[in-house]
């Protein structure tokens, strides 16, 4: 449900969007966007690799209404770019879930910047501190060891749930804690607010429930993105 594996996203590859505007990609700071849009991911390697932009972190609009950007598993490549709209219905898919329940009415608006391989229908948010996976990149990126990055499936969010189970209160102050340690610096402020975001807005809910159908993208999205069709 979530994940930032620090790679370039694989709709930043001028190939992977033929009929528009790749992705924006970064450089180490996450910040100075790369001018080629086929520079290698730092998932791969290079001399001078790309990263994810730390302003794909996800933000509030309001109360009930949030921005972001994620990965879709579909058979079909051309989702890049492509925006839906995330109802959520206050259920888990998980027995212990109790951050679910705030998201009850609660709406996302996702850009698809990267594509994967899986069960159609799935999204993965793309959350600060949500899980490297399989990758290293964020260690380079931002002088870390892997140890310190959470689950690579599940992030710090795991991590503290395995250290206060059934409490949610002491998870999501865990959860902040770790944010602050690795993202309280200059230059990461948007990566500590998406981590922020993920504790009051999303309420730490693990693989919440949720409804979605494709929409016309919003402005906003496509312009902090650089993606468009």
């Amino acid at each position: 449900m979530r994940y930032w594996d620090c790679c370039k996203p694989s709709c930043a590859w001028s190939a992977n969007v033929p009929d528009g505007t790749p992705a924006k990609s970064c450089d180490v700071t996450g910040v100075a966007e790369l001018e080629n849009s086929d520079a290698a991911s730092a998932c791969g390697g290079g001399s001078a690799p790309a990263y994810q932009c730390y302003d794909f972190a996800p933000r509030a609009v309001g109360s009930r209404l949030a921005y972001g950007y994620g990965v879709t598993y579909s058979a079909d490549s051309n989702e890049c770019g492509n925006c839906y709209q995330i109802d959520f219905t206050g259920e888990s898919h998980v027995d212990t879930d109790p951050g679910a329940v705030s998201l009850t009415g609660k709406t996302m608006i996702v850009q698809v910047i990267s594509v994967g391989s899986g069960i159609t229908g799935e999204f993965d948010l793309l959350i600060p501190g949500g899980g490297i996976g399989g990758f290293a990149a964020c260690s380079t990126q931002w002088g870390t060891v892997s140890d310190e990055l959470g689950e690579p499936y599940g992030g710090w969010l795991s991590d503290c749930q395995e250290d206060h189970p059934g409490d949610l209160t002491a998870q999501k102050s865990c959860v902040m804690g770790r944010c602050e340690a690795v993202f309280n610096t200059p230059g990461m402020q948007d990566l500590l607010d998406g981590c922020g975001w993920f504790v009051s807005w999303f309420g730490a809910a693990s693989v919440p429930e949720l409804r979605y159908a494709k929409i016309d993208c919003p402005q906003e999205l496509m312009d902090r993105s650089g993606l468009e069709r």
